[in-house]
């Protein structure tokens, strides 16, 4: 899916007190930069079990990314991702089920914001690339105010499939409410919070759990998430992405929610690129990540045909 979105009303100081985000918007702030940096953040979980807990609105920095639309002068939030690259990142596919029509006759504006100790980060969604599961591949172009010298925050993609019993986390964004919110005085409001889970890894299907929910390669962890969380990452014990949370089930104190496998997402294509003439347009994750675009691992995990990998062997790290 493409998108296109007029953000000229989106305006970007965030107040933690008030929880609104005011400023201006600029142009796109790549253009007269003679050279960019990327800066790569792990995040290890932090403790052996979490069930949807509350951390600062910051902790994530720039790489959890807030995902949702504008339309008729209200914002809604629906989902979280996880930044990979400059402009690149990965979510849920099914967030953007329920406005496919929308986003493909560019009625509504897709976002992704980051929100951070310098303000918020807003970015416009201009692709939208399904991996043939429910990981989904976003380019995105910068639209808020960046600091020359500020480097682009991202986490390390790992193509490693995840073992029964280690701890992992995840983290997203858990809207106070799904109903659009009216923006006031120019001012786009979020309620919600930053929510972790934590626990450990109970069941791994590389090849789908079923032929109807989840017919694609994912995993099982034994911890709650709620609502707005999915899409968001996985991280393992060192501090890399494994995973995007797909699905939850909150009937439980314990879940369990089962997330995609971040291996998949290297077949996903990445289209009208936010830095013009670093890398083909399109591109896929596997080809930035041979470009040292993307931080990775164990690319020889993949077998290639055409310069594309074309099928998988499972590693879990264990050797």
């Amino acid at each position: 899916m493409t998108t296109e979105a007029d953000n000229s009303h989106v305006i970007l100081r965030f107040d933690p007190r008030s929880q609104r985000v005011e400023g201006t918007m600029d142009a796109d702030p790549a253009a007269e930069m003679e050279r960019f940096q990327l800066l790569l953040r792990k995040f290890k979980p932090f403790s052996d079990k979490l069930n949807a807990h509350v951390v600062p609105w910051t902790k994530f920095g720039e790489t959890l990314l807030l995902i949702g639309f504008f339309e008729n002068n209200t914002h809604y939030i629906i989902g979280s991702g996880v930044s990979v690259s400059a402009g690149v990142g990965l979510t849920a596919y099914h967030i953007f089920s329920d406005y496919e029509e929308k986003i493909n006759d560019k009625s509504i504006s897709v976002l992704a914001h980051s929100i951070t100790n310098n303000g918020l980060s807003t970015w416009n969604i201009t692709n939208i690339s399904s991996c043939a599961n429910d990981l989904a591949v976003i380019s995105m172009h910068r639209i808020s105010p960046m600091e020359k010298g500020h480097p682009v925050e991202c986490c390390f993609l790992s193509s490693r499939t995840p073992r029964v019993d280690e701890t992992v986390m995840f983290v997203g964004f858990a809207s106070s409410s799904l109903e659009p919110v009216p923006t006031s005085d120019n001012c786009l409001n979020m309620n919600g919070s930053v929510m972790v889970g934590i626990g450990k890894v109970t069941d791994v299907w590389s090849e789908g759990r079923d032929s109807v929910l989840m017919p694609y390669p994912c995993f099982a962890v034994e911890c709650l998430t709620v609502g707005g969380m999915s899409g968001g990452p996985v991280f393992d014990n060192s501090g890399n992405v494994i995973g995007v949370l797909s699905r939850s089930f909150d009937d439980s104190p314990d879940g369990p929610s089962t997330a995609s496998c971040a291996w998949a997402a290297f077949q996903g294509d990445v289209a009208n690129p936010w830095l013009k003439g670093l890398h083909p347009d399109p591109s896929t994750i596997y080809d930035l990540a041979t470009l040292g675009l993307i931080a990775s691992d164990r690319l020889d995990a993949f077998r290639i045909e055409n310069g594309q990998p074309t099928s998988y062997e499972p590693w879990d790290g264990s050797k």
